[in-house]
């Protein structure tokens, strides 16, 4: 997989030699490469000779388009144990184009002893390497009605979206949406529909369900551009919290809203009761 994201930028192939300056202290990580480690980097990237890499010194793991998909493994990587490093290559910081896709990119990096174990976390997922194509025009307008068939198809496609069938059917959408008409959004690209957001409130709190990117436009920062659009719009209508609910083991959803800065509560219970019996 590191190969693979390498390859798509040419300029950045020899980054498995570099470490960051930028406070290598808060990671954790010991910023100095052995020669002996460079010589094995040169002769084999991937380093096939696991004795000369130290257990200690920071390895190239990956780069990623933007810090939204930085935060969301390194989210991932902290909770499995493993501490990451990240440098922001040939700019010294992320050169932001169009929904936030970086020209460069972030690399990762983790200590040389936990390098096969991340590697095989993040093996399994799709995360989009600097120069993703990233020139299509995605637009954030307000949901309507309409919207709802393929709306409905994307959560339906989406691991980790809870359903139900009152409170999801086009009739219970239609009734959020009644009492919600300036606060909820989707992501159009050329007339198809790759994200949305439901948010609400009761005139004191603001809720937000079902944020969903389509996985092929995941990585361009549509999932934060809905959060930050239905925040702003709850701001409008004079409301100045907003809270939301995450299934333990959503691992697309819990490092995406910690990424975001979002503040998760271990001092609180969630309760709640079902007033009928056919809302399953």
């Amino acid at each position: 997989m590191t190969e693979e994201l390498n390859g798509k930028n040419p300029e950045v192939s020899d980054r498995n030699l570099e470490v960051s300056d930028r406070n290598p202290e808060a990671s954790g990580l010991n910023p100095e490469v052995s020669d002996r480690n460079s010589e094995a980097a040169d002769r084999n990237p991937e380093v096939s000779d696991r004795k000369l890499i130290d257990a200690e010194a920071p390895v190239f793991l990956m780069n990623v388009a933007d810090d939204l998909n930085a935060g969301m493994l390194e989210s991932m990587l902290n909770e499995a144990g493993i501490p990451v490093l990240r440098k922001y290559p040939e700019t010294g910081q992320v050169m932001h184009l169009v929904m936030g896709t970086s020209l460069y990119g972030t690399d990762l990096f983790v200590p040389g002893d936990h390098l096969d174990a991340a590697r095989e976390l993040v093996s399994a997922l799709e995360v989009p390497a600097a120069g993703v194509d990233s020139e299509e025009t995605i637009v954030v307008r307000p949901m309507d009605l309409t919207d709802y068939p393929a709306m409905r198809a994307l959560w339906d496609a989406t691991p980790g979206v809870g359903l139900r069938s009152l409170d999801d059917s086009e009739i219970g959408i239609s009734r959020f949406l009644l009492r919600n008409p300036t606060t909820c959004f989707v992501a159009d690209a050329a007339g198809q529909l790759v994200g949305s957001i439901l948010c609400g409130h009761d005139g004191r709190r603001g809720y937000i369900y079902h944020t969903t990117v389509a996985e092929s436009y995941r990585g361009r920062e549509v999932g934060s551009a809905l959060v930050d659009t239905a925040l702003q719009a709850l701001l409008q209508e004079g409301i100045h919290k907003a809270a939301l609910v995450v299934f333990r083991d959503n691992a697309l959803g819990n490092p995406f809203w910690e990424a975001l800065g979002w503040e998760r509560r271990d001092d609180l219970h969630y309760y709640n009761k079902s007033l009928n019996a056919d809302n399953k």
